[in-house]
Formats: structure tokens, C-alpha cells, sequence
């Protein structure tokens, strides 16, 4: 159980979240564990390469190698194809989500429904469009690239950008308060 929780602070300390009296009591244990310590170097691992590592570039393949029998194409190949497929995937996605949230910040979709009251009131249904063109972005962002996304970045930065601009907005309208925006 100990193991445990010292393994929960020092995931907290390998994301800059630890406790400033954690450090100590992290360190004491790891001095006396050698479980913990090899979590902590295999967790370490993978964090930097999930932050860091780039996506390796395509390796050219040698047809002439191809004997009769062996498929017709190397897997090397496919896979290729496949991260293509996949890449395009979340493009559309990405375009897809962007788009409904462009029909949301013009005004399309808002219909006499009941709830239109609350979404239909203009800075909720720009909060929503935000995001919707936030999440496109971020999914168009990461298809593009051919390194591994770094968290939320692109996203939240595309939904900062996009939530200031329609608030903006908003507020010159009368649409919300600077003290309901500000909450």
C-alpha cells in the first residue's frame, strides 16, 4: 500500500504537480526500494518520450528483396498506408467538428426548441462553438504533423483564442455581463 501512494506522488512529480513536503518523504523511500525506483525510471521513460520523441521518418524498402510467396507488399509499406488512413481519418474529423462549430458561431442550428432559451441566449451557444472549433483545430493540428502532439496545446490554445475573440463579441453585443464572463 505504501509502494503504492509513493508511486502516485512521484507520477504527480514527473507532471510538476508534487507537493512541496512530498519530495522528502518520495526520496527516503526510493532510497530503500528498488521497485519503486525502477517504476520510477520506466515511468520517467515514457514521459519524455511521450513529450519529446518526434515520429521516425519512413525508411525506404528494397523491392528487389520480394521473393515469390511473400506478400506483395511489405509490411512496412502498410503500415505507412495505414498512418496515412488514419491521419486523413482525423483530418475529416477535425474539418468536420470545425465546421459545425463555423455553423454555430454564425447563427445556423438555433432553432424554437426550449432549450434554445438557455443555448440560444448567444454567449453559452458561442462557449459551445468554441469548443467545437477548438476540438476541429486541435484534430487538424495533429493529422498535419508528423511529430506526436504535445497534450492539449493546440486545442486549448485554439479554444482560448476563439472563446476570447466571441466573448469579445458578446460583450459589445449585451449578449453577457463582464461579471458573468468573468466567472
Amino acid at each position: 500500500m505504501e509502494c503504492e501512494r509513493i508511486r502516485e506522488m512521484l507520477s504527480a512529480r514527473l507532471d510538476g504537480e508534487d507537493a512541496p513536503g512530498e519530495r522528502e518523504l518520495t526520496e527516503n523511500h526510493l532510497a530503500g526500494c528498488a521497485g519503486c525506483t525502477a517504476w520510477l525510471d520506466a515511468a520517467a521513460a515514457v514521459t519524455r518520450l511521450a513529450r519529446t520523441a518526434p515520429v521516425p521518418p519512413a525508411r525506404p524498402i528494397d523491392l528487389s528483396a520480394v521473393e515469390l510467396g511473400q506478400p506483395a507488399e511489405p509490411k512496412a509499406k502498410r503500415t505507412s498506408r495505414l498512418a496515412i488512413g488514419l491521419r486523413v481519418g482525423l483530418a475529416a474529423v477535425g474539418l468536420i467538428q470545425f465546421l459545425l462549430g463555423a455553423a454555430q458561431v454564425a447563427g445556423l442550428g438555433r432553432g424554437d426548441h426550449a432549450h434554445d432559451a438557455v443555448l440560444g441566449s448567444g454567449h453559452l451557444w458561442h462557449e459551445s462553438a468554441a469548443w467545437n472549433l477548438a476540438i476541429g483545430a486541435g484534430f487538424a493540428f495533429v493529422a498535419l504533423r508528423r511529430t506526436r502532439p504535445t497534450g492539449l496545446l493546440p486545442t486549448l490554445t485554439a479554444f482560448v483564442a476563439v472563446l476570447t475573440l466571441l466573448s469579445a463579441s458578446d460583450i459589445i453585443a449585451g449578449r453577457v455581463e463582464p461579471g458573468r464572463l468573468a466567472s
